[in-house]
């Protein structure tokens, strides 16, 4: 899929994708819409792609926009008209502000970054949900065993609410399960718990427990 971006820019791109370092949840981040903002088109010339990014039992959809004519500047991210009121405080992103066209993980960086404050924009929606979630997310969020959580608030019509998500991540060891063969790894193991909450008071409560291929075996 990297293969059609442009020389300097696929190695952004390649890093993001193999070298593990931007830990969500669950599932593993992907990249598609590859194209160019060049009026002159060359082959592997692309120059923005559209990174995918599990999050919260959603997928975030961030576009990653360089400039092939000038590879040596940052790129712009665009969140899209999902998410119209987060703004990123850019000086607290300090791998944009000391970009580093040569070092293949500056894009990782500064995805990484983005997302510290992406989690606290969710969390500080979650406060705004009904009494009852916000209650449930300030119940979860003071458990000494909580290894990770992300929320996803969906927004409906004039921003008003319509559900929040909770996948939280089980403490529990899987060290004890039987190893893969390595063409077969099917990646971490997880145990995770996905609760949607639902209508006006978050009264529709939706349980599930998510297990990675591994453990479901």
């Amino acid at each position: 899929m990297a293969g059609s971006l442009s020389s300097e820019i696929k190695k952004f791109a390649l890093n993001i994708l193999e070298n593990g370092q931007i830990v969500t949840c669950m599932d593993q981040l992907r990249i598609d819409k590859l194209r160019s903002g060049s009026n002159v088109t060359k082959e592997n010339n692309c120059d923005r792609f559209r990174l995918l990014i599990p999050y919260g039992g959603t997928t975030l959809k961030w576009e990653i926009v360089f400039n092939s004519d000038e590879p040596h500047f940052p790129p712009d991210v665009v969140f899209g008209d999902c998410e119209p009121d987060f703004e990123p405080n850019l000086e607290e992103i300090p791998s944009l502000q000391y970009w580093n066209p040569e070092d293949p993980n500056s894009l990782t960086a500064i995805v990484n970054e983005l997302l510290e404050q992406y989690k606290q924009y969710q969390y500080d929606l979650i406060k705004t949900c009904s009494a009852k979630v916000a209650f449930e997310f300030e119940s979860v969020r003071q458990l000494d065993t909580l290894a990770n959580m992300e929320v996803y608030v969906h927004r409906g019509t004039q921003n008003s609410y319509q559900q929040a998500n909770f996948l939280i991540k089980l403490p529990i060891d899987l060290a004890r399960l039987p190893p893969y063969l390595i063409n077969q790894n099917p990646g971490e193991d997880f145990i995770m718990l996905y609760v949607s909450y639902e209508g006006y008071n978050g009264s529709t409560v939706t349980p599930k427990v998510l297990l990675s291929p591994r453990v479901e075996k």
